[in-house]
């Protein structure tokens, strides 16, 4: 079969899939497009939305394409009529798409609603509803029909970009790297997502058999029989002479048991579920996991249980430490359920426990957000002592403070430090990081923690978040015509902050807001910086280097008269397009900067003579 004939049968096999999603699944379809307009708008650097409301946008359209598919599943298991299904599909994409986009204002935390709508896809057709080898085979076949998906997707993607470049390196021409990102993003964010809606199966009664003549059930046996769950008891003996010791010796656990007995939790309560069709005939070590799973847990809470007391005591609710406490509580809500013969061998009540309470972390007084919250606000505020207009922390806190605003910032709650503050500085404040505040910014910012930080005392040194940064690298060096000036720098940067130890040459460069400074000899002088920031185009920020990109070289003129020329590398801007870090090579003239010691030839600096060749010691 010809390599183009195989390309066409790909190409008939994603349409199929891609047709078979719109028409079972359109709201999902439709928000899938609007997910992969998004992407392909911010690598075009388009903006559809705003910059800070992006994240907000993305979340949003994913959860609710999530959510319209467990809308659909839940009503198409019930034998519902298909406007039912459509019209529940899209209540279902309104409501979590929209508590998603507006979580902040809401007292939403997403993340934990965005994983919860997401992991509960396969359980949808399942609840209220008989057949744990039904929901087991479903699963089964929705995760290999998405990873067939994307895998199929990628090797083409992969099969056509190396034709492309095939076709760039015998007859040169081709794309650009521009076009390139724009297939990869639309590959990954539109083909793949509707073929693997495509393959979510439509027969929720299916049942695989566990004999082994089915080639997938045999191999997943295999992998069951030998691999996971001895695995699974090395691990679990493991854990339990670690108990033992603390018994003997009275240590209290060290500070990784936390995540270490959560993947323990984690591996045997999946294994229980994708062991289920062949607990009953399984080989050794399977019929050994069947009978003692469900023991192999209680030790290891134990441990869980006491590793996170002692951690909440003195420290207080964070982030980590309220899941690792909700993965201890599902898990022993699962035990309790093995107590129960009616619920015993419910692997749907395995899978199900856990989003349950995923999500319902996700809101209210006993959230993630307001428990995280309360707690650590009110630890804050046992550091901070306010006096008027005055806010001082206890000596030697500031790190701890530092720690408390990271950590509110972590579940969206930064409100509750600013509230510690007198009015006019919460004001002042609360003016300058209102989009943070009202979640119009995804995520609190470092720049928005420094404010709170600064302004209760607790400094925190300010660097350009990521995600409010604009930069600029140019990795391409064309080469450079340098008459008309006497001194080259080349590759200098410049940063905030007076430069301590200036270079043998008697010559500095730091930035200052707007402005860049330079040092030469005993002269200082100021260059505005907006030329150059209005010199790189808009497309040519990014986050990596690019060939594409080619340095920017302006002329620079202070107020006094003085001539710079920066031919620059790398530009970061921070929220605001101020300067934080530039990088350029500096062409100087002599009659600007009358007797520094960098145009005299002093030998030590490798400079030239008067009338010599740039770059070649003295004559």
């Amino acid at each position: 079969m010809s390599a183009g004939t195989a390309a066409r049968r790909i190409a008939r096999s994603l349409a199929r899939g891609a047709e078979l999603a719109s028409t079972r699944f359109p709201v999902a379809t439709l928000l899938v497009i609007a997910f992969s307009a998004l992407a392909n708008a911010e690598v075009a650097d388009v903006r559809l939305v705003s910059p800070e409301t992006l994240g907000w946008w993305i979340a949003a359209v994913y959860s609710g394409a999530a959510a319209s598919v467990v809308g659909k599943l839940l009503m198409e298991a019930r034998g519902a009529a298909l406007v039912v299904a459509q019209a529940a599909s899209l209540a279902a994409a309104l409501v979590i798409g929209g508590a998603v986009r507006y979580a902040l204002p809401l007292g939403i935390f997403a993340p934990a609603l965005v994983a919860a709508i997401s992991l509960a896809v396969p359980l949808a057709p399942y609840v209220a509803r008989p057949g744990d080898r039904q929901f087991w085979t479903f699963t089964l076949w929705t995760g290999v029909g998405i990873v067939l998906a994307f895998l199929s997707v990628l090797l083409f993607t992969l099969g056509v970009s190396a034709i492309l470049e095939m076709v760039r390196f015998l007859f040169d021409v081709g794309l650009g790297s521009r076009a390139y990102e724009h297939m990869y993003t639309t590959a990954l964010t539109l083909v793949g997502p509707l073929i693997a809606l495509g393959r979510i199966p439509s027969d929720f009664d299916e049942t695989i058999a566990s004999t082994g003549e089915d080639r997938m059930a045999g191999g997943v046996r295999l992998l069951f029989d030998w691999v996971a769950a001895p695995l699974a008891l090395v691990s679990a003996v493991v854990l339990h002479l670690y108990a033992a010791k603390i018994l003997t010796l009275g240590a209290l656990p060290a500070n990784e048991v936390g995540w270490i007995v959560t993947s323990f939790a984690l591996l045997v309560l999946s294994l229980r579920i994708g062991a289920e069709p062949f607990l009953a005939t399984g080989r050794f070590f399977a019929r050994i996991f069947a009978r003692v799973w469900a023991a192999m847990l209680v030790v290891p809470l134990g441990l869980l249980t006491i590793a996170v007391a002692e951690r909440v005591g003195p420290e207080g609710w964070t982030l980590e430490r309220y899941y690792l406490a909700l993965g201890a509580l599902a898990a022993a809500l699962i035990l309790v359920a093995q107590i129960i013969p009616a619920t015993r061998a419910r692997i749907r009540l395995v899978a199900g426990v856990p989003l349950v309470l995923l999500a319902l972390s996700s809101l209210g007084p006993l959230g993630v957000g307001d428990t995280v919250g309360r707690s650590q606000a009110d630890r804050l505020s046992a550091l901070v002592t306010v006096s008027g207009e005055t806010v001082t922390i206890r000596d030697g806190a500031g790190a701890q403070a530092q720690s408390r605003i990271g950590a509110l910032a972590d579940v969206d709650e930064l409100a509750r430090a600013v509230s510690l503050l007198p009015e006019a500085r919460r004001l002042a404040v609360t003016s300058q990081i209102t989009d943070d505040l009202s979640g119009e910014a995804f995520g609190a910012s470092s720049r928005a923690q420094a404010l709170v930080a600064d302004a209760l005392g607790a400094r925190i040194e300010r660097s350009a978040d990521a995600a409010d940064a604009r930069m600029f690298y140019a990795s391409a060096q064309p080469p450079l015509v340098v008459t008309g000036y006497d001194a080259l720098l080349p590759a200098r940067t410049a940063s905030p902050g007076r430069t301590k130890d200036e270079p043998p040459e008697g010559f500095g460069a730091f930035l200052d807001g707007a402005d860049l400074v330079l040092a030469v000899g005993d002269i200082e002088d100021r260059f505005q910086l907006r030329p150059i920031i209005e010199a790189v185009p808009a497309a040519a920020f990014g986050n990596e280097a690019s060939e594409t990109n080619r340095p920017v070289d302006v002329r620079l003129t202070s107020t006094s008269g003085r001539v710079a020329r920066l031919v620059v590398q790398s530009l970061v801007l921070a929220r605001g397009d101020e300067p934080t870090s530039l990088t350029a090579t500096i062409l100087l003239r002599r009659q600007d900067w009358p007797g520094a010691a960098l145009f005299g030839g002093d030998p030590e600096a490798g400079l030239a003579e008067p009338d010599g060749a740039i770059g070649e010691g003295p004559r």
